[in-house]
């Protein structure tokens, strides 16, 4: 009968990849199931950006979705990335009937998005806000050489308004001393 084989057995840059193929909280808890595996994984959470908006939506172009923001490539150059995570607490005007959404996009390039309004592809949603605060997070994982947007919707027909705020880009990072990504 062979003996059972151990995670805790393997190589250190095949329990990294392992990680970085589990979403973010698996992967948080595979790192804590051993101390092997925390010294190995390492996975940190890096905040880089913190912002807040208020957006009314317009009678003519409430209804279409808008770039707030980019991050660009460089932000993530150079770090052996897991994930990014996206969270904000919003809110809808407060009354009347909710529309107001946050998303994230994925941009080939910025010339992509300069004319007609172009956002790129919407890779995350909220749902819609509701008409009290409420923390949500959007994750997603970055590719290389590719530029990210912050969009949203307000609303259309008038009065509709969208509050965002205390928004932080968070990366999750695997610190190791010569990883490559």
């Amino acid at each position: 009968m062979r003996p059972a084989m151990s995670v805790e057995t393997f190589p250190d840059d095949l329990l990294i990849r392992v990680a970085s193929y589990l979403p973010l909280r698996d992967a948080i808890r595979f790192q804590n199931s051993s101390g092997r595996l925390r010294r190995v994984i390492r996975l940190r959470k890096k905040v880089l950006l913190v912002h807040d908006f208020s957006e009314p939506g317009g009678y003519r172009d409430g209804n279409h979705i808008h770039l707030k923001m980019t991050f660009p490539p460089s932000i993530f150059d150079g770090l052996f990335l897991h994930t990014v995570q996206l969270s904000f607490l919003y809110v809808d005007q407060g009354w009347g009937h909710r529309k107001g959404r946050v998303h994230v996009t994925e941009i080939d390039s910025l010339e992509d998005i300069g004319i007609g309004g172009g956002i790129g592809r919407i890779i995350a949603s909220s749902p819609i806000a509701k008409h009290h605060e409420t923390r949500h997070e959007l994750v997603f994982q970055p590719k290389r050489n590719l530029h990210y947007g912050l969009c949203y919707i307000a609303g259309g027909g008038g009065g509709h308004r969208l509050d965002v705020r205390d928004i932080k880009l968070s990366i999750f990072v695997h610190e190791r001393d010569n990883a490559d990504p």
